[in-house]
């Protein structure tokens, strides 16, 4: 209701669904609305159990809200699987891009030689050389390896 100089407000009612019922489920719950000068309203709200619901009883009191949760305790007991959050809010993009190949360091201990290797390592001056650029320059040029399922080839 509003008027001039003075403004009503009819606040939503709020209450805390709780889907089951335990020992430390409480009937209500205190809600404080605080606003920007400070002041504090504060009132206790009955707290919804879902589970004592029925649909009958959802329909006859007009709490369609309460729908999307009866269904979701109903199925619940089927054991229902449900999507994971990661599922749920990946897009077609990120879930492509999980597949491609990536770069990732390796630590040189998973690092691993195979049979058939075609480059082998010789301990000589040129050995020596290319080891003291690697130190003055770091790698410039990256190793590829392949994944296994115990650790990374190189």
């Amino acid at each position: 209701m509003w008027d001039i100089g003075h403004a009503t407000i009819p606040m939503p009612g709020f209450s805390i669904i709780y889907i089951k019922k335990t020992g430390r489920t409480p009937r209500s719950t205190a809600i404080t609305l605080t606003f920007p000068d400070g002041q504090a309203v504060a009132y206790e709200s009955e707290n919804v159990i879902l589970e004592a619901f029925t649909k009958e009883y959802i329909a006859e009191k007009r709490l369609f809200p309460y729908i999307p949760f009866y269904i979701a305790l109903k199925s619940s007991a089927k054991k229902v699987e449900l999507a994971s959050v990661d599922d749920l809010f990946s897009t077609e993009e990120s879930r492509a891009d999980a597949g491609r190949e990536k770069v990732v360091e390796i630590p040189l201990s998973e690092l691993h030689s195979f049979k058939g290797h075609p480059f082998k390592v010789k301990d000589d001056d040129a050995m020596m050389e290319t080891a003291g650029s690697i130190r003055q320059y770091g790698v410039l040029v990256p190793a590829i390896a392949r994944p296994d399922s115990a650790y990374y080839y190189g």
